[in-house]
C-alpha cells in the first residue's frame, strides 16, 4: 500500500499544478483512501485511541472538501481541521499519566494566553488553531518521550510533518508566495495523515 499512497500523492501534487481540474477530485479521494487503510489492516479499530484517529481523519476530510472552496468556506475548513487537531490531542492524552496532563494544561494557558496578547489581528478561531496544532506537536514529543516505541515515533513524525504543512501553508499564504510551497504543504500534509492511519496498525 505505500507503493499506492505514492502514487496517488504524486499525482494529487501533479494535478494542482496542471490539471486544476482533476485535483478537486483527487485531493479527497487520496484522503478517503488513507481513512480506509485502518478499515482494512487495523486489527484493533474497537481501542479508544484508533476511534479517536479514525475521527480525526473523518474532520480532516472534511475540511479538505470545505477548503476546495476556501474563498467561501475557509472558516469551515479551519474548524475542521481543529476538531481533527483535538481529536488526535486527546488520543495522545489518553497516553499520559496525571503529572504530565497537569503540566500540559498549564503550557496550554500559558501559551493561549501569550497568543492573545500578541495576537496581532488573529481571530479567535486561528488562535484555537494555532494552540491546538502546537499542542498536538507537544503531545506527540512527549508520547515518544516515554514510550520509544515505533509507534510513538510515527505519531511524532506524522505531528512534526502536519506542523510544516501547515506553517508552509500560512507563509505561502500570507507572507511570501514561492513556486514548490504546494509540493511541500501537499506531502507533508498527506505523509503525516497516511502515519496517522498507519499508527492504528
Amino acid at each position: 500500500m505505500p507503493l499506492v499512497f505514492s502514487f496517488l500523492l504524486a499525482i494529487t501534487i501533479l494535478s494542482k499544478y496542471k490539471f486544476q481540474r482533476w485535483y478537486g477530485y483527487l485531493k479527497p479521494f487520496l484522503m478517503i483512501f488513507i481513512i480506509a487503510q485502518p478499515l482494512l489492516y487495523s486489527d484493533s479499530l474497537n481501542e479508544l485511541f484508533n476511534k479517536l484517529i479514525m475521527v480525526a481523519l473523518i474532520f480532516s476530510l472534511a475540511g479538505d472538501l470545505f477548503l476546495l472552496n476556501h474563498e467561501k468556506y475557509f472558516k469551515h475548513g479551519l474548524i475542521s481541521f481543529l476538531f481533527a487537531h483535538v481529536f488526535y490531542s486527546v488520543s495522545f492524552l489518553l497516553r499520559m499519566d496525571n503529572v504530565s496532563l497537569m503540566l500540559i494544561l498549564i503550557y496550554v494557558g500559558i501559551l493561549f494566553l501569550m497568543l492573545i496578547i500578541f495576537r496581532d489581528g488573529l481571530n479567535l478561531p486561528v488562535l484555537s488553531y494555532l494552540v491546538v496544532i502546537i499542542l498536538m506537536g507537544f503531545l506527540a514529543g512527549n508520547t515518544f518521550f516515554f514510550e520509544r516505541s515505533s509507534n510513538s515515533l510515527l505519531i511524532l513524525a506524522a505531528s512534526l510533518l502536519f506542523i510544516v504543512s501547515d506553517f508552509t501553508l500560512a507563509f505561502n499564504k500570507f507572507k511570501n508566495r514561492f513556486y514548490m510551497a504546494e509540493v511541500i504543504i501537499l506531502s507533508t500534509y498527506f505523509i503525516a495523515q497516511y502515519l496517522f492511519a498507519v499508527s492504528t496498525y
